[in-house]
C-alpha cells in the first residue's frame, strides 16, 4: 500500500507554483485496514497513535455491514523539498463538516518530514479542510475543480494549503497551523 502511496503522490508530483512555491493536490485512495503494512509504508508510522481508534471504528461498522472491505479513505499529498519529503495526510475519521463551503469537511490530519525513507517528524493538525465529491463508492483520486492543495514555500519552509471549490479559490492560501 505505501509503494502505490508514494506511486500516486509521483504521479501527482508537485508543481512549480510561484518560483518557491511547491503545490500538490491531496487525492484520496482506499486505504487497507486489514493488509500489514509494506517496507515502504509510512502511514502506520505516522498515524500509530490513531491507527487502533480507526480500525476498531471500522470493524463497528462492518458488523453493522459485512458486506463491507476493511478499508477506509486516506487524503494525502507529498512534496519533494531537497532531501526529504514532506507528506500532509488525513483519514476519513472524525471528520466534521462544513455546511459553509459544499463538499467540505475539516479532518484532523499530520504532516510528516521523511528523509531517506524514515519518518523524522510529525505535527498533529486538528482540522484540515478537506475539499473532495463524494462519488456512489466514496472518495476516490482528486476533482480537479473541488480539492485542497498542499503548498511548501521552499524559502520560508512554510507548509500551507488551499481549498478549491467548484474551480474557485474558497479559502485563500491559508498556513497550517
Amino acid at each position: 500500500m505505501g509503494l502505490a502511496l508514494f506511486s500516486l503522490a509521483l504521479a501527482m508530483s508537485p508543481s512549480l507554483g510561484h518560483a518557491e512555491t511547491l503545490s500538490a493536490p491531496l487525492a484520496a485512495i482506499s486505504y487497507s485496514l486489514a493488509s500489514p503494512p509494506t517496507q515502504h509504508d509510512v502511514i502506520p508510522i505516522i498515524w500509530a497513535s490513531e491507527l487502533p481508534a480507526i480500525r476498531a471504528g471500522r470493524a463497528r461498522i462492518m458488523a453493522i455491514d459485512p458486506k463491507l472491505e476493511n478499508r477506509t479513505e486516506l487524503f494525502s499529498a507529498s512534496i519533494k523539498v531537497g532531501s526529504a519529503t514532506y507528506m500532509l495526510s488525513a483519514f476519513n475519521y472524525q471528520c466534521t463538516s462544513s455546511t459553509a463551503t459544499p463538499h467540505e469537511r475539516d479532518c484532523p490530519a499530520k504532516l510528516a518530514k521523511i528523509e531517506n525513507g524514515k519518518v523524522v517528524s510529525v505535527r498533529d493538525l486538528p482540522a484540515l479542510p478537506i475539499a473532495a465529491v463524494r462519488g456512489e463508492r466514496g472518495y476516490r483520486g482528486f476533482d480537479p475543480k473541488t480539492h485542497t492543495t498542499f503548498r511548501f514555500d521552499t524559502t520560508t519552509g512554510s507548509p500551507s494549503y488551499e481549498v478549491f471549490v467548484d474551480g474557485q479559490s474558497a479559502s485563500g492560501v491559508a498556513p497550517l497551523n
